[in-house]
């Protein structure tokens, strides 16, 4: 029996602007723009994609979006 090694996802947190989360076709283009920044703008193998409506953060404390 083979064994393979899964290598871990990644997560990533979405954060959408006011008024997108009623509006499928928005979450579609961003989903898109993300997975395009991601290195394949149709494909989200590897990664595990989360919505939030918290604001995020980049590592030195800048908040992204506003």
């Amino acid at each position: 029996m083979a064994i393979e090694k899964v290598q871990p996802r990644r997560t990533v947190y979405i954060s959408a602007p006011r008024g997108a989360d009623n509006d499928l076709k928005k979450i579609f283009k961003i989903t898109e723009s993300v997975l395009g920044k991601l290195g394949c703008g149709g494909c989200h193998s590897g990664f595990d994609l989360r919505w939030t409506n918290d604001p995020i953060f980049n590592e030195k404390g800048e908040q992204f979006g506003g």
